[in-house]
């Protein structure tokens, strides 16, 4: 079932970059994230580059995202990890919005939402699930008021550039400034091959600040 409200970013892009013609991918190594990706951009040889983080395949409880719900297709599962964090205030922390794909993408999209008085954001880095493609990535919106990072999206440029893998989508930094506790929630979630919207599972996660 499509969300509601959901931009169709994707979808409305798709037809105009599959004209483009950006030869075969190649294969590169993955880097830390280590420094800001605030740009809109059409990247060689993926995003900004990301970390491969290799985590527990048993995640919590999980919420239905974006795309067709039939129980007889195969679901995809995106995740913010780490889905536990404890830290101290003025201490930062990375989290990653990770996808473990069992179908090809070709395109993804999402909202992060926290509570503003606990933690804010302070960057973003695309992450590696991408990389080896020609993408357009999104700039992200930071809205440490009410509390968003809007406006994530990315994908890959071209005909073909469907990914089936397990990788980290973006990643986020975040300050903590005040103690108590907050969720990072997985909103406006989307991912898509190159005509339509597919199932996806999504697992959110915990921030605890002494």
């Amino acid at each position: 079932m499509m969300p509601s409200k959901k931009p169709l970013i994707i979808i409305l892009l798709i037809p105009l970059l599959l004209s483009g013609c950006f030869g075969q991918p190649v294969h590169e190594e993955n880097t830390l994230p280590d420094n800001t990706n605030d740009d809109s951009s059409h990247h060689g040889g993926g995003g900004g580059g990301g970390s491969s983080i290799i985590i527990d395949d048993d995640k919590p409880t999980e919420q239905q995202g974006g795309g067709c719900n039939n129980s007889t297709d195969p679901i995809n599962n995106i995740s913010i990890i780490p889905g536990s964090t404890n830290t101290t205030i003025n201490e930062t922390l990375w989290t990653h919005v990770y996808c473990d794909a069992v179908q090809p993408i070709k395109g993804w999209e999402c909202t992060i939402t926290y509570d503003p008085l606990i933690v804010q954001a302070v960057e973003t880095q695309f992450g590696g699930y991408f990389d080896g493609y020609d993408t357009f990535d999104s700039t992200p919106t930071i809205d440490n008021l009410n509390g968003s990072v809007t406006k994530l999206y990315s994908l890959t440029l071209g005909p073909g550039g469907e990914v089936t893998k397990k990788d980290v989508l973006v990643s986020i930094k975040f300050i903590a400034i005040t103690t108590g506790t907050t969720s990072l929630t997985l909103t406006m979630i989307g991912i898509a091959n190159s005509t339509q919207y597919i199932p996806v599972k999504t697992t959110n996660a915990t921030v605890y600040v002494f």
